[in-house]
């Protein structure tokens, strides 16, 4: 039967199974009154929050793109005022994931209130990952049949 868990912290999607998800889904920290700790330690000292959603995105999409399947699906939702959709779209898209960026998936804008508008970005893992996986995860069946995993 299907399974629902929730994960707070992102480094907890590296012990996942690469290619063991068909769908990540994550709201980003507003930055508004909260901050993330994307950057963990600098020289030994715990880093002042980083008031800019987008360095935790950079630091988590690689790992988010690792779990999922091929054809798997990424959303995530997130403050247009603080991250402009295109740095949000380039730091999923330098993972390996294909955003979705035709005219349906530019309708999910809306306000929540003074300091947050908030959007949706979706984006998928290409069909063939067998650029995530080590070369002893590939079978012979795998590479013959042109796909990493089924």
């Amino acid at each position: 039967p299907p399974r629902s868990t929730l994960f707070p912290y992102t480094t907890l999607f590296r012990s996942f199974r690469k290619a063991s998800a068909d769908l990540v889904v994550a709201d980003l920290p507003y930055g508004v009154q909260h901050g993330s700790h994307a950057a963990g330690r600098a020289g030994g000292e715990r880093r002042a929050p980083a008031r800019n959603p987008v360095e935790l995105l950079r630091a988590a999409a690689p790992a988010w793109a690792k779990t999922l399947r091929p054809g798997g699906a990424l959303g995530i939702s997130w403050n247009t005022l603080v991250v402009r959709r295109e740095q949000a779209a380039e730091a999923l898209a330098a993972a390996g994931l294909e955003v979705l960026d035709s005219a349906p998936y530019h309708a999910f804008r809306h306000r929540v209130d003074q300091a947050i508008t908030r959007d949706i970005l979706i984006a998928r893992a290409p069909r063939d990952l067998c650029r995530y996986l080590p070369a002893s995860a590939i079978s012979s069946r795998m590479r013959a049949g042109g796909r990493c995993c089924s």
